[in-house]
């Protein structure tokens, strides 16, 4: 049994204004996750659970693949009502994993799978890219993850998978976690959710920055990279309009924006980090999610126990 969980929502916010980001349609998902399926039966895939939503992005790809193609897979949502609210994801990922679900593809950006990974737990991912500033998901052809997600599923022998890094992150009594990044921002207000205005961010906290990475991520990237398997986060603390050395940093697709720092190092596994008080804003994955009250502190801890995901190049060798 395998689940899926698409976002309607992931790839059309704020960042494509300020940048030159391409939406991703709602009809290039459904084109996307009817490859998905074709994977999943050639696996041999006979039950599939899936996320309902308000585009009916799963449910249309199911409906209109060619008889061949369905064979005998069933499909069956594990929510009856849907708003579109994002703690819908999680709740939907905490039901596929209770009612037996061996592997789950997503489709979406860091954000959906940050929802995704706060109750998948063992269960092994399968995510696509199809989102705006993606250093989590794969940018992967939706046949093959497919494919991957339903021998996973099939053989269940945790064969072809790694665990990830994690950044669990607490204020006061309030706790979450990221998969890429946790930013300490000046602001009173979450507005519009994304992140793109450098002079904002004070400091961050990331498990990954990669030279091919834009978001927040890229600014650990250009000053002190770390790679998705090393073991160990880094840490950046932004100097503003002070006499720090200035970076310019991809924030987006076809935005640039520059970086002043301050300070920055490396974070082992385990090891917390305070990133400042408040009054500011938390975002967790490029999206502003937690105004800090005044006096509050931001702690941030760098774990190796995040979510499990599947390699494809592993499972299908």
């Amino acid at each position: 049994m395998a689940g899926i969980i698409a976002n309607p929502f992931s790839g059309k916010d704020i960042r494509r204004l300020v940048g030159y980001g391409t939406t991703m349609e709602n009809t290039t998902k459904v084109r996307m996750l009817q490859r998905v399926f074709t994977g999943l039966g050639e696996a041999g895939v006979q039950q599939v659970l899936y996320m309902p939503d308000p585009a009916r992005l799963v449910a249309s790809a199911f409906e209109s693949l060619r008889a061949q193609d369905r064979g005998s897979m069933v499909l069956r949502p594990v929510l009856e009502v849907v708003r579109g609210e994002p703690s819908e994801t999680s709740l939907a990922t905490a039901q596929m994993v209770s009612l037996g679900a061996a592997a789950i593809v997503t489709l979406g950006g860091d954000g959906t799978n940050r929802l995704v990974a706060k109750e998948s737990g063992d269960v092994p991912l399968m995510p696509i890219s199809t989102g705006t500033n993606n250093a989590f998901p794969f940018v992967l052809e939706p046949t093959i993850a497919g494919l991957a997600a339903g021998l996973a599923a099939v053989r269940m022998d945790g064969a072809g998978c790694r665990r990830e890094k994690v950044l669990r992150v607490a204020v006061g009594d309030w706790t979450d976690l990221a998969l890429v990044d946790v930013a300490l921002l000046d602001g009173a207000f979450t507005g519009t959710g994304a992140v793109w205005q450098p002079e904002a961010i004070r400091a961050l906290v990331v498990t990954q920055g990669e030279p091919q990475a834009i978001g927040l991520s890229a600014i650990a990237a250009r000053i002190c990279p770390v790679g998705r398997q090393e073991p160990f986060g880094a840490r950046v603390r932004l100097d503003g309009a002070g006499p720090g050395p200035a970076y310019r940093v991809p924030l987006g697709p076809g935005f640039f924006g520059t970086v002043r720092v301050a300070e920055w190092g490396r974070v082992a596994l385990g090891d917390g980090v305070e990133l400042g008080s408040g009054p500011g804003v938390i975002s967790l994955d490029g999206e502003r999610l937690c105004v800090v009250p005044a006096g509050s502190r931001v702690l941030v801890h760098v774990s190796d126990q995040g979510p499990v995901v599947l390699v494809p190049e592993l499972l299908l060798s």
